[in-house]
C-alpha cells in the first residue's frame, strides 16, 4: 500500500433527470476504499456538493447507474477464490450487489444482494447496467469466465480443447428495482467472446448489446451491435449482421424516438452520421 496518485480511477453519472446534478463515485489513494459524493448544478451552472461518504472494501469490478426513482445505485462484485474449500458446495464465492442512494442522502446504505454464485474459479469481469424505459426497472448485462486450473480441466471430456463455453465468456442479465428487489435473472445468448461491450435498454422494448474491435490495419474502429427481444432471443436486424467503421472514440447514442446514431470514420475535413430506426419490441409503447 503506498500513496502515488493513481489517474482515472473516478466515474461520473449524470441524474435521470439532468437538472438534479450527478454523482462522483472515486476510489481513495492509498486506501482499499472507495468514496461517493453527490452534486447539484444551479439553472448558471454553478456546481455544489449535496452529500458523500465512504464505501468500504469493494473488491471487484463496479459500475455507476441512475435509477429511476432520481437517485443512483452502485453496482459491484466481490468474488472469493480462495480460502474456501473446494468441498464446501454451498459457500458465497462471487456476488452482485447494489448500494442505493436517494437523492441528497447523506450516508452510505447496506449493500443488497442481486446476485450470488457458489461455482469455483469464477471471475465476474464486466458488469453494464441500464435503465429500462418500456418497464420501470433496471438491468445489469454481467460476463462471468471460469479460471482454468487443473481440477476444472481435467473434468472436461476432451482437456486438450480449451476453446469450449466451459472457460469462454458468458452472459447474466439481471433485472431489478430501485428498491433492491431482483425481477428475473436469465442466461444470455449471446454469440461473442467479447469481454468489454455496452448494454443499452431500448425505449419500445428490448435491449441491445454494443462491441467494438480495430480493424486489421489497426486505422478504423469496428462497430457491432446485437438485438434481443423481451424474452432475451437474439433478432435479426440487418445492420445487426454486419459491422461499421465508426470513429475513433465509437460515438454513438440511442435516442428517446428509438433512432441510432453513430459517428461514422471522420477524414480530416468533415464528419458523418450513420442515422437509422431500431426495432421495436413493444408495438406503440
Amino acid at each position: 500500500m503506498n500513496n502515488v496518485w493513481v489517474p482515472n480511477q473516478a466515474s461520473i453519472v449524470i441524474n435521470i433527470d439532468p437538472r438534479m446534478g450527478f454523482l462522483r463515485f472515486s476510489k481513495i489513494t492509498g486506501q482499499p476504499n472507495f468514496e461517493w459524493k453527490q452534486y447539484a448544478v444551479d439553472d448558471n451552472g454553478q456546481i455544489s456538493l449535496l452529500s458523500g461518504d465512504i464505501v468500504e472494501k469493494i473488491s471487484g469490478f463496479g459500475t455507476l447507474i441512475a435509477t429511476i426513482d432520481g437517485g443512483y445505485a452502485i453496482v459491484f462484485a466481490n468474488v472469493s477464490n480462495s480460502g474456501i474449500s473446494s468441498n464446501d458446495l454451498f459457500a458465497v464465492r462471487a456476488g452482485i450487489y447494489g448500494i442505493f442512494l436517494a437523492r441528497n442522502q447523506q450516508t452510505t446504505t447496506i449493500p443488497y444482494l442481486l446476485f450470488q454464485s457458489s461455482l469455483p474459479d469464477l471471475n465476474i469481469t464486466n458488469i453494464r447496467c441500464s435503465v429500462e424505459y418500456a418497464d420501470i426497472a433496471h438491468t445489469c448485462v454481467l460476463t462471468m469466465k471460469r479460471a482454468m486450473n487443473v481440477t476444472n480441466v481435467t473434468s472436461i471430456a476432451n482437456p486438450t480443447q480449451f476453446i469450449t463455453p466451459f472457460f469462454n465468456p458468458y452472459y447474466i442479465k439481471l433485472r431489478f428495482l430501485s428498491s433492491g428487489s431482483v425481477l428475473s435473472l436469465s442466461t444470455l445468448k449471446v454469440n461473442t467472446s467479447q469481454d468489454d461491450y455496452i448494454v443499452t435498454t431500448l425505449p419500445y422494448g428490448g435491449y441491445a448489446l454494443t462491441t467494438f474491435n480495430q480493424s486489421g490495419d489497426g486505422l478504423l474502429l469496428n462497430f457491432y451491435l446485437t438485438f434481443f427481444d423481451e424474452s432475451d432471443n437474439p433478432v435479426r436486424w440487418e445492420f445487426s449482421e454486419n459491422s461499421t467503421s465508426t470513429n475513433f472514440a465509437g460515438a454513438f447514442n440511442i435516442l428517446n424516438n428509438n433512432t441510432l446514431l453513430l459517428a461514422q470514420t471522420e477524414p480530416t475535413n468533415s464528419w458523418r452520421l450513420f442515422v437509422n430506426d431500431l426495432p421495436r419490441f413493444n408495438g406503440n409503447r
